[in-house]
């Protein structure tokens, strides 16, 4: 794996538990909610920090093999992903601060 690759990758995963973080603070604390509905009825049916963490860290083990076995498609595709993900943290961090 490049060195692009590995730090597309390794960005992604840290803003992906950044959501993490952010989003169990922020319901925990009372002050927010799920707004995406498929994961607030994970959230529901298996509870705040199984069903947070468990699709994220499934979709973290998709990423990887994916950038893996294709790197230099994947290193583009995580930076697309992580951006609008850096707007959900900010949001999370706003409203648990």
């Amino acid at each position: 794996m490049d060195k692009l690759a590995l730090i597309s990758l390794s960005v992604l995963i840290l803003v992906q538990g950044a959501d993490i973080w952010t989003t169990i603070r922020a319901i925990s604390s009372g002050q927010g909610t799920e707004a995406n509905p498929v994961m607030a009825w994970v959230i529901d049916k298996f509870g705040l920090y199984l069903g947070t963490i468990t699709p994220k860290a499934l979709f973290a083990a998709l990423v990887i093999v994916g950038t893996i076995t294709y790197p230099f498609c994947m290193t583009w595709i995580n930076f697309a992903i992580t951006a609008p993900y850096l707007v959900l943290v900010y949001r999370n961090y706003k409203v648990v601060k």
